[in-house]
């Protein structure tokens, strides 16, 4: 990304060189945009000292933070889808296997796990008919035991 330089340059000038050149913003992403960023910079840059205009090294400064929030707030939306297919892969595994689960009324159900279930991005194993968090499974086998029959 190139910085405009702020010497000679009015602020319309600076807002249009750093959109044409500046990564489009996270899709999906709460917080601050480009579009707000260079409002902010457009509005100091207005609103600044002739006498004592910005600092380049201000200026860049100002770009570069600006830059590495927003990596990383893209870094951090990969990393959410990353874990979220993580974890629906890692039901997925579970498919045919023996699990013991922990269940709030019956205490602990034992059974095969038929199906997997995602609602809401978070997936769920079904064992006897009813959904369960990965985070309920207490122990795996590949093999029922012995006091769960097969069907």
């Amino acid at each position: 990304m190139t910085i405009p330089s702020v010497n000679n340059a009015t602020a319309p000038q600076i807002a249009y060189e750093t959109a044409a050149t500046a990564p489009a913003a996270g899709s999906g992403i709460s917080g601050l945009g480009v579009n707000d960023f260079l409002k902010l910079i457009t509005i100091q840059l207005q609103n600044q000292d002739p006498l004592k205009p910005m600092d380049d090294t201000q200026f860049i400064s100002q770009m570069a933070s600006f830059t590495n929030l927003q990596q990383t707030q893209a870094l951090t939306a990969d990393f959410e889808a990353y874990s979220q297919q993580a974890a629906i892969n890692s039901a997925h595994s579970y498919l045919g296997g023996y699990v013991t689960v922990s269940d709030q009324a019956f205490g602990t159900v034992t059974g095969q796990v038929t199906s997997v279930t995602v609602s809401g991005g978070t997936p769920k194993i079904v064992v006897n008919g009813v959904p369960y968090d990965l985070s309920a499974i207490q122990s795996v086998s590949a093999v029922p035991p012995a006091d769960v029959p097969v069907s």
